[in-house]
């Protein structure tokens, strides 16, 4: 009996994992030029981190990037699909941190 419920457990994953497995098409290079596009700005220092949203484990690139300048005046956060490229969500504002003893 038990081997039977193990069995079965093993195939079920095996069919979710083939199910929700998909390719990566946007490497972290096209995220950022996408995410560039994206902002209305002049993009300066920026950030990549891939996760995975939804139940299939759908690919995204999560962009962080700030305005070229000494202390920057913008920042961004862009949410690029890692599939097809699309951008499902983007935030612009403008920077609240104080750079200036840093200079």
């Amino acid at each position: 009996g038990g081997l039977a419920v193990v069995g079965i457990g093993l195939i079920a994953f095996a069919i979710y994992s083939w199910v929700v497995a998909v390719d990566t098409a946007v490497d972290e290079a096209d995220a950022l030029v996408i995410a560039a596009r994206t902002v209305g700005f002049v993009p300066g220092h920026a950030s990549a981190q891939m996760s995975w949203s939804g139940w299939r484990s759908r690919p995204m690139w999560r962009i962080l990037v700030y305005s070229d300048e000494a202390q920057p005046q913008h920042r961004a956060l862009v949410l690029v699909d890692g599939v097809n490229g699309d951008v499902r969500e983007h935030f612009v504002e403008d920077n609240p941190e104080d750079w200036s003893q840093l200079a």
